[in-house]
């Protein structure tokens, strides 16, 4: 090598002694990231063989969803929710990952049999199909509604 450059041929050689020396160099991969249907291609990253994968600069988001991880068409978990690496890479080639998601779970609570305070302001103005994005089912007596956002 001269740099970074690969030397294919000498075109004179010197006289007297010459030592040549291999360098090896990690292989690199390509890593692509996709989305949950695997058809949109979120980014990528280079893997280093036998360093772990760096970790995501950009977690991806989905509506009422938590990023649960990516993972590859095995099942194998590459990134967890967080965006931090869980494997040292050990491949030879470049693989495709998929996002993962997993519903919103929130408990709301609600008075129906009328509330001594006011609502918090979040609540009071907001509007049902914009804040939880679905039909609620009111039924009287009932003061705790849990619902999967």
């Amino acid at each position: 090598l001269e740099g970074d450059t690969a030397v294919k041929e000498i075109s004179s050689f010197p006289t007297g002694k010459v030592t040549l020396t291999a360098e090896w160099r990690a292989v690199r991969s390509e890593v692509r990231l996709y989305n949950e249907a695997g058809n949109e291609l979120l980014g990528t990253i280079t893997a280093v063989y036998d360093e772990m994968l760096p970790s995501l600069r950009k977690i991806p988001e989905k509506p009422g969803y938590d990023f649960a991880g990516y993972y590859s068409e095995d099942g194998k978990l590459y990134y967890d929710e967080k965006g931090n690496a869980r494997v040292l890479w050990q491949e030879m080639e470049g693989v495709s990952l998929k996002a993962s998601f997993t519903p919103k779970k929130v408990t709301i609570h609600f008075d129906l049999n009328g509330a001594d305070g006011e609502l918090p302001a979040s609540i009071r103005n907001c509007r049902i199909q914009k804040c939880i994005k679905q039909d609620i089912v009111w039924q009287a007596g009932r003061s705790k509604v849990t619902m999967l956002m």
